[in-house]
């Protein structure tokens, strides 16, 4: 397949193509720069060309906006993905705690956005210095979440799944959680057969000499960051 070059005196009105068309280098009605795809005679035609393929791939691209994917109205549009780390942390509901010590690795979390949707896991847990309660109360949280879940009318927006709970100050050690804001809403089950409900800030051990309130776990929610 021949390949014509372009000329900088060709941007704007300029045609590359051979038998099996090409690409037309043009503008929009703002003067913006348009790189189209285009038939043998130089006009613009939908969904037929590539860009790469299998054998011979481009790098890498840099976008400032969105990419549609199999359709072209808002619903398709994929306009962020990011990786990156966050820091879990004890918190509540009410009031404040007076200490929550941790130590070396004991917080750890990671987390994926593809446009509205943040997947998240983690760990956390005290250390041996042992947690003051302080004024600390109503529902026991973890703070952090590295963008606000959305408020979303008549649903709870998704939150975590603990895979593993140990060393609580009570029984009612933390199975789930609501992502509400930039805070996980830990719950509990008081039974086996009750429903789920809010974990109380004073549930987390204030035992000294060894490490308690330990969580690991992984979720999702949505967000309009």
């Amino acid at each position: 397949m021949a390949i014509t070059k372009v000329s900088r005196n060709l941007l704007g009105t300029g045609v590359v193509n051979n038998t099996d068309g090409g690409i037309i280098v043009s503008t929009d009605g703002y003067g913006r720069a348009l790189l189209l795809p285009a038939n043998e005679n130089g006009t613009a035609e939908d969904n037929l060309h590539y860009i790469g393929s299998s054998s011979y791939r481009w790098r890498d691209i840099y976008l400032s906006g969105a990419a549609y994917i199999g359709g072209t109205a808002a619903a398709n549009a994929l306009n962020d993905y990011e990786e990156g780390t966050w820091t879990p942390a004890y918190s509540s509901g009410t009031g404040s705690y007076t200490s929550v010590p941790y130590a070396g690795d004991s917080r750890v979390g990671r987390y994926t956005k593809i446009g509205q949707m943040v997947y998240i896991s983690g760990k956390i847990q005290t250390s041996a210095s042992g947690v003051v309660h302080g004024t600390a109360g109503s529902a026991l949280q973890i703070g952090g979440l590295p963008f606000a879940a959305s408020s979303i009318s008549n649903f709870t927006n998704p939150g975590i799944v603990v895979t593993y709970s140990a060393f609580f100050g009570s029984s009612k050690v933390p199975f789930a959680g609501d992502c509400i804001g930039s805070v996980i809403r830990l719950r509990h089950r008081a039974t086996g057969t009750s429903n789920a409900e809010d974990s109380s800030a004073t549930d987390l051990a204030t035992s000294t000499g060894g490490t308690y309130n330990r969580l690991i776990f992984f979720g999702s929610y949505i967000t309009d960051s």
